[in-house]
């Protein structure tokens, strides 16, 4: 034990930068997909209150799109589908990528 905060000590006496907070950079864990994220009516992509979480979809989701949506800015998914028949418009400056990487 007293090796032990020996080398503490040791450690910390031969530390030259000062530590502070701004120091340390939190890195979140990985997101996981959330449980079901699907449209309850049509609209924007964009707009919160289109699908049934009262969020936009992140890259780590795989959306269920069931009515018409139209996309205008650039946005990445982890799965794409449509049980129930649903249509996606990309508008000018609008993009949607899918990507399985999460």
């Amino acid at each position: 034990m007293k090796y032990l905060l020996f080398f503490l000590l040791l450690c910390l006496m031969s530390c030259t930068e000062k530590v502070t907070p701004q120091a340390f950079k939190y890195v979140s864990p990985k997101p996981t997909q959330r449980t079901t994220i699907y449209t309850i009516r049509s609209g924007a992509y964009e707009d919160p209150t289109v699908w049934n979480l009262g969020v936009v979809p992140e890259p780590y989701d795989v959306a269920d799109v069931n009515d018409s949506i139209s996309i205008s800015t650039i946005r990445q998914l982890k799965g794409l589908k449509s049980t129930r028949g649903g249509k996606l418009y990309c508008l000018p400056g609008g993009s949607l990528s899918i990507s399985p990487k999460y």
